[in-house]
């Protein structure tokens, strides 16, 4: 049986840089996910040192000037551990301790520059997809910002011209069931090729069920497609028949590599930045 996929979708050219002599220095969009913001396994310092380094405590300070916005992608808090029946309160207990956390760190970010926070598997939302954005009651003084944007999973969003869409990792991991690869910026593409994000829903991934749309329907092709909470960062570059350039980025868990990536939005290209620690080693 044959089978005819539609391809990737129409795309906009990427704004071309500025041909003066002296062009001006680049942009990034910081991309970070899974910082599991309080487990009691995870080490608290790269959490610090990340906060730090994007509020220009640390580090290049020209570089971190020119971070135009930071997307937190997925598992903002860390899983709670289960507890014995009749000592839910303890559950309670730790659940709003994890919330404390994640609205102390989201705030130190809030006050340096835009943030856009997704929902993913572990946190308190929804299930089926699309996630809908953490309630304000969650993070009370993260959202006093305006800058904040509480947002969805699947999320898009644009950028001087540059088009980003992005999920927290669920319809990779739900693709990858049924392959038998773990090339996951090769399933990104796939995806694109599909003209649908979440092509297992929803059969194998808990879905909305929608009457007269899909929302998963790639109807123009992005040029930065990220998808967190995967084992490790990978990039590549998918180019379409008809011109199509979009960056792929598989974000690995930052609670288990210490890494966030800053994406240029003259060129796309990725620098990713390592927060390691050797406290105790």
């Amino acid at each position: 049986t044959d089978v005819c996929f539609p391809g990737p979708a129409s795309q906009r050219p990427v704004p071309a840089p500025p041909s003066s002599p002296s062009p001006p220095p680049p942009k990034y969009v910081a991309l970070v996910s899974g910082l599991r913001l309080g487990d009691a396994s995870a080490d608290p310092l790269p959490l610090q040192l990340l906060a730090d380094y994007v509020t220009g405590s640390l580090g290049d300070a020209e570089t971190v000037g020119r971070i135009a916005r930071m997307v937190v992608v997925g598992n903002v808090l860390g899983e709670v551990a289960e507890v014995p029946v009749g000592e839910d309160k303890r559950e309670a207990r730790e659940s709003a301790k994890s919330l404390r956390e994640a609205d102390i760190f989201l705030t130190q970010v809030a006050s340096s520059m835009p943030l856009d926070v997704m929902p993913g598997p572990s946190d308190p939302c929804n299930v089926s997809l699309p996630q809908q954005p953490f309630h304000r009651c969650l993070l009370p003084s993260t959202t006093c910002y305006a800058n904040v944007g509480r947002v969805t999973n699947p999320h898009g969003f644009e950028m001087d011209g540059v088009s980003f869409m992005g999920t927290s990792g669920q319809n990779i991991d739900d693709v990858l069931r049924f392959v038998g690869h773990e090339d996951r910026v090769g399933a990104m593409a796939a995806t694109l090729e599909w003209g649908h994000t979440a092509p297992t829903a929803p059969d194998t991934l808990p879905a909305f069920p929608f009457v007269d749309r899909d929302p998963f329907l790639v109807t123009e092709c992005p040029h930065v497609y990220f998808v967190g909470n995967q084992p490790k960062l990978e990039v590549a570059l998918m180019e379409g028949p008809e011109g199509q350039r979009t960056r792929l980025i598989s974000l690995p868990s930052f609670a288990e590599t210490q890494t966030a990536v800053l994406v240029n939005l003259q060129d796309l290209s990725c620098h990713p930045i390592t927060f390691a620690s050797s406290v105790g080693n």
